[in-house]
C-alpha cells in the first residue's frame, strides 16, 4: 500500500502543477467527494474488509485530491494487505485519474 500511495501522491502532485480550479470546480468536486464517501460507508462492514473499502474508495475518486485523501484516512494498510488484483485496481484508477 505504501507503494500504492507513493505512486498515487507522485501523480497527485503533478496533476496539481498543471490545474487549476475556481471555486465553483472546488465546490463539486467536495460534494463528488462526499457522495463518493457515503457509498463507501454505506456497505456493510461484515461484506467489505478494510483493504477491500479502500480499493473502492480510490476507484470511485474523481480526483487526485479524493485519491491522497484515501490514502491518507487507510495510511493504516500495508502492501501486504492488498491482494495483488487490488493493487491492480488501484493503480488503474490512478492512471485514468492522470
Amino acid at each position: 500500500m505504501k507503494k500504492v500511495l507513493f505512486f498515487a501522491a507522485v501523480l497527485a502532485v503533478a496533476s496539481m502543477t498543471f490545474v487549476a480550479c475556481g471555486k465553483k470546480e472546488n465546490k463539486e468536486a467536495e460534494q463528488e467527494c462526499n457522495e463518493a464517501t457515503e457509498q463507501v460507508e454505506a456497505a456493510p462492514a461484515a461484506d467489505v474488509d478494510r483493504a477491500e473499502a479502500a480499493t473502492q474508495a480510490i476507484e470511485a475518486a474523481a480526483s487526485m485530491e479524493e485519491v491522497m485523501a484515501v490514502a491518507m484516512e487507510y495510511q493504516d494498510l500495508s502492501d501486504e494487505d492488498f491482494t495483488p488484483e487490488q493493487q491492480a485496481r488501484m493503480q488503474a484508477a490512478v492512471a485514468k485519474l492522470q
